[in-house]
């Protein structure tokens, strides 16, 4: 209650809709939030089957999704709306592959609108894409967004917003990694927490990190064409050498190793990408998050157990590592 939301317009449409038909019921108005949440779910569902079709894996992959237990408590019990982010960002990436970039740019607006996270894969985009592309896919996208946020286009609302966002960098600390270990450097070094200095410096390495993975992207997929056109005899397509969904998800992870704040619910934006890529270590993270429940066992006192934390992140960073070979072998 001590801060304003930063909830995006296509929430905030939603919890007006669940307040207003539910007739100041709560049952009802849950019901409501419920059903647009099953409802997301149910097209991310299609969507990640047409996806997996695309790049040419099997289709039983979409239960480490749809059938995880953080999925079903996180979004389907507790109403965060991720849901519906994860549907737009899946339909994005399906128009991309598909070369449909109005569909697209569509979809990437209605995610934007419905969490600011997707904002983080742009650089990845404009690399993705050639500058025609690009130009319409920003063009449709930011003015799907201004007229989604035209209600709440008042300079006191959006300074609130800007205050509450930025509090998320400058306030708020819970279950982070990187983060930290450099607050405990900061303890020794200077005496108190810097976290409005740390912040801010792991975001600026977050966005260069990023356009380094970007602009990765965009030589990586040339070099795949090229070898692609010189094996004539390749039956290989252009979607199922796609590195795009590999990419969003190491960017999204260096996003989390990064922040001051990981709730259990954000993990889920990794599992999507999981089903989509080889990789699995969102699967171990997705176990291991529940570890974080701890902190709210005593109702009234949050307390966080940063051995859990560390058990955490320990679990998540070898399976990563075993996953790509850094310190142990695995056969593929």
């Amino acid at each position: 209650p001590r801060y304003y939301s930063v909830y995006p317009p296509l929430s905030q449409l939603w919890f007006f809709l669940g307040a207003y038909f539910g007739a100041r019921e709560l049952i009802y108005e849950l019901f409501f939030l419920r059903l647009f949440i099953i409802g997301a779910e149910i097209g991310s569902f299609f969507v990640l089957k047409k996806l997996l079709f695309l790049y040419q894996r099997p289709c039983y992959l979409i239960a480490f999704y749809w059938l995880n237990p953080l999925i079903i408590i996180e979004l389907g019990y507790n109403l965060h709306f991720e849901a519906a982010q994860i549907f737009f960002v899946l339909l994005t990436l399906y128009g991309i592959e598909t070369r449909r970039v109005k569909i697209a740019a569509f979809a990437f607006a209605g995610a934007v609108v419905a969490k600011l996270l997707p904002l983080i894969f742009l650089p990845i985009f404009w690399f993705r894409l050639n500058l025609k592309q690009f130009l319409s896919f920003f063009l449709i996208g930011a003015t799907l967004f201004l007229l989604a946020f035209l209600p709440f286009f008042n300079i006191e609302i959006i300074s609130k917003i800007g205050a509450s966002v930025g509090l998320y960098f400058k306030n708020f600390e819970f279950n982070a990694s990187v983060y930290y270990l450099c607050r405990e450097i900061g303890f020794w070094v200077w005496g108190n927490n810097q976290i409005a200095f740390l912040g801010r410096a792991l975001s600026v390495l977050f966005l260069t990190i990023s356009f380094i993975i970007a602009k990765k992207a965009k030589q990586k997929t040339k070099n795949k064409n090229v070898d692609a056109d010189k094996n004539l005899n390749s039956n290989q397509s252009q979607n199922e050498n796609s590195n795009l969904p590999e990419l969003m998800l190491f960017t999204l992870t260096v996003y989390y190793l990064l922040a001051t704040t990981i709730h259990p619910w954000y993990v889920a934006n990794l599992l999507i990408f999981s089903v989509l890529t080889k990789y699995k270590y969102p699967v171990v993270w997705s176990f291991f998050i529940f570890l974080t429940y701890k902190s709210y066992e005593n109702p009234y006192l949050y307390q966080e157990n940063l051995f859990l934390v560390a058990v955490e992140y320990l679990a998540v960073v070898v399976y990563f590592c075993y996953e790509k070979g850094y310190f142990f072998s695995k056969k593929s």
